[in-house]
């Protein structure tokens, strides 16, 4: 047997992948793909350019020539290459939102849309990816996974999309994506640097935020320190007494919830809307309306600061850019 064929015996042909009229192979690792170069061509200006250089003449021995079609090498996963190509040709494999994708599925495709170039491809797995990334903080809440069109089931899931939508250019989603692993990733790996899949840069905006946890949990609840600290009850107060003793049972939940969460929870979740009906119990309505007041305004203002304290632009700039990508903020 000779070296070339025994070298394209190592090779395994994709299922649903490998069209027996197709007339261009791509190979990835060991894998191999048959379709069809004139539908890749049209799709991918990347590609059309790499098809329309001139070849010389192959030999069938040629290893760059296998099963009467031509053989290009990529640098690609098999996987994400699997992906990518099934989206261009199957066109109900990776359907538009508000229909159900996969995160390994949307990783391949939004990663290789991108580096060879295939717009509409991009342009509907960034709008999946926006589901799940939101850039306003309405979309922030418990349930926000409602509106998702995939599951992200592990941390690691939530690295590798965070990471990929850094590396296409989605800087509108990193606010959301490095604020959720700062309390997802263990602090040891944040702090060693053992998160090879981590950038540099990025580590170090976790363990920044991660530092900041309790500092942010605190002041999301301030409402519940304030006049217990100065023993001062707000001025319409009509039961000074109750509301000081429910405020400092509250408080003491969520200093043990602070403390004791593993892994930490998001300070965004360290109080919300869930709360207020039972917190209204021995609570005067004046204090609540006050207390949901002063809630809002430190919500507002931790988001607010996000990009900053991430080094990204601000809110403003990374909607524009969301805009631009997804045609909507």
């Amino acid at each position: 047997m000779s070296s070339t064929s025994s070298a394209q015996s190592d090779l395994h042909p994709v299922e649903d992948m490998f069209f027996e009229d197709g007339n261009l192979i791509l190979q990835a690792e060991n894998q191999v793909f048959k379709i069809y170069r004139g539908i890749l061509a049209a799709q991918s200006s990347v590609f059309r350019d790499i098809l329309s250089t001139p070849q010389p003449r192959k030999r069938r021995s040629d290893p760059s020539f296998m099963d009467g079609a031509s053989v290009v090498q990529v640098q690609d996963s098999p996987e994400d290459l699997k992906y990518f190509l099934k989206a261009v040709f199957h066109s109900q494999f990776f359907p538009p939102v508000p229909y159900r994708t996969t995160t390994p599925i949307l990783v391949g495709i939004l990663r290789l849309s991108t580096k060879y170039d295939v717009p509409s491809l991009r342009t509907r797995a960034l709008q999946h990816l926006a589901t799940a990334f939101p850039t306003s903080l309405d979309r922030l809440s418990l349930n926000e996974s409602d509106g998702w069109t995939f599951d992200i089931v592990d941390t690691a899931q939530r690295l590798t999309l965070t990471q990929v939508a850094y590396e296409v250019g989605a800087l509108w989603a990193l606010p959301i994506g490095l604020h959720k692993l700062s309390f997802l990733l263990p602090f040891d790996d944040l702090f060693d640097g053992n998160l090879a899949s981590l950038r540099e840069d990025h580590r170090r905006i976790c363990l920044r935020v991660h530092n900041l946890h309790s500092h942010h949990c605190y002041s999301l609840t301030t409402f519940l320190v304030a006049p217990n600290a100065t023993n001062t009850p707000y001025q319409h107060c009509t039961s000074p007494d109750s509301c000081s003793l429910s405020r400092y049972m509250w408080l003491s939940n969520i200093q043990r919830l602070v403390l004791l969460s593993e892994p930490r929870i998001n300070p965004f979740y360290i109080w919300g809307d869930h709360f207020w009906q039972p917190y209204r119990i021995g609570m005067c309505q004046a204090c609540v309306e006050k207390d949901m007041q002063t809630w809002e305004i430190e919500v507002k203002r931790l988001w607010d600061n996000m990009p900053k304290l991430m080094g990204l632009p601000p809110w403003e700039e990374l909607r524009q850019m969301k805009v631009e990508d997804v045609g909507t903020d």
